[in-house]
């Protein structure tokens, strides 16, 4: 479990450095593009890394000690053969059930409050004149 995760926020990083050291665009209710944050470059990986968790915890988690049990199961005795099946049911299961919830943890287009953000966030105007209390960006998957 642990190293699927470390190996999945280590893919995360390296797959997304760009947004890291340039930002993600933030936009207002209106649509407008205010520019590249970093801030929300972070919370938005932070977010992916949490979903992460998620979703191996029942794959990797959780299913091998439904397999373990399975293993010593009379029904695995019964019919030794099943044993390849039923392992890559139960594991299948387990993605199923850890990769859907963990992407639904958090929307992909996220919002953030401007004042979390740069400074030369803080006091921008949308194009009636309306201060900007918050962005949105795309945290990505």
């Amino acid at each position: 479990f642990v190293g699927c995760v470390g190996a999945g926020w280590a893919s995360l990083v390296m797959m997304r450095k760009d947004e890291l050291q340039n930002g993600v665009n933030v936009v207002d209710d209106e649509g407008t593009v205010h520019g590249k944050s970093k801030t929300a470059a972070r919370e938005g990986i932070a977010k992916c890394a949490a979903s992460r968790v998620v979703w191996n915890l029942p794959a990797t988690g959780i299913t091998p000690f439904l397999c373990a049990a399975y293993t010593k199961s009379a029904m695995n005795k019964a019919m030794p053969m099943m044993n390849l099946p039923a392992t890559t049911a139960i594991i299948t299961c387990g993605i199923i059930a850890g990769v859907y919830p963990g992407q639904a943890l958090f929307t992909q287009q996220a919002r953030i409050d401007a004042s979390s953000l740069e400074p030369e966030f803080q006091d921008r105007r949308t194009s009636s004149g309306a201060k900007v209390a918050e962005f949105t960006y795309n945290k990505g998957l």
